[in-house]
C-alpha cells in the first residue's frame, strides 16, 4: 500500500511540474493565494540548491547514487 501511495504522489509531482513548464515562461511568478502563496518556474539543473549544477556529469552521479541508494533499501 505504501508503494502505491509513493507512486501516486510521484506522479502528481511530476503531472504539477509539467502543468508549470507548459503555462509559465523562465522565472514567471504565478500567486495561487496572494501574499502567501505563489508558483514560480525555475529549472534546477543539479541536485538541492543547484549542487553539481554546472557539472555535465553531476547530474549522472546524483542519478546514480540515488539508483544505488535505492536499491539498497528496498533489498
Amino acid at each position: 500500500m505504501l508503494f502505491v501511495l509513493i507512486a501516486i504522489l510521484v506522479a502528481a509531482d511530476q503531472y504539477f511540474k509539467y502543468l508549470v513548464t507548459l503555462n509559465l515562461s523562465d522565472y514567471q511568478v504565478y500567486p495561487v493565494i496572494n501574499g502567501l502563496f505563489s508558483i514560480t518556474h525555475f529549472a534546477n539543473t543539479g541536485g538541492a540548491f543547484s549542487f553539481l549544477a554546472e557539472k555535465e556529469w553531476g547530474i549522472m552521479l546524483l542519478t546514480a547514487i540515488s539508483v544505488l541508494v535505492s536499491a539498497i533499501l528496498l533489498y
